[in-house]
């Protein structure tokens, strides 16, 4: 399982750190920073529980995949999967090329 990363371990109250911040830098490169998006709404149809996610594990490829689920188990394990791809991306992507 994903070791969560909380607000309280960023150098500032306020926004997300500066990539520089993150990523830090070596010999003059840095590593990209592979930031996912999701988006859950759910709702209650007839009685039954809905959800649809909307979700992309990298916004700078913009790969947006788009689920209709019923069931709250699998909504939390959808959530679950695209923070261990995000975390998988990013140890993959290594430094910059162009860094």
């Amino acid at each position: 399982m994903v070791k969560p990363v909380s607000p309280s371990t960023w150098t500032g109250s306020g926004p997300e750190p500066d990539r520089d911040d993150v990523a830090g830098a070596q010999d003059g490169k840095r590593d990209r920073v592979v930031v996912g998006v999701l988006v859950v709404r759910f709702w209650l149809e007839q009685g039954k529980f809905r959800a649809r996610i909307s979700s992309t594990a990298d916004v700078e490829r913009a790969v947006e995949r788009v689920q209709t689920l019923g069931d709250p188990d699998a909504v939390i394990a959808a959530v679950q999967d695209l923070i261990e791809e995000v975390v998988c991306a990013q140890a993959e992507n290594g430094p910059d090329k162009d860094g």
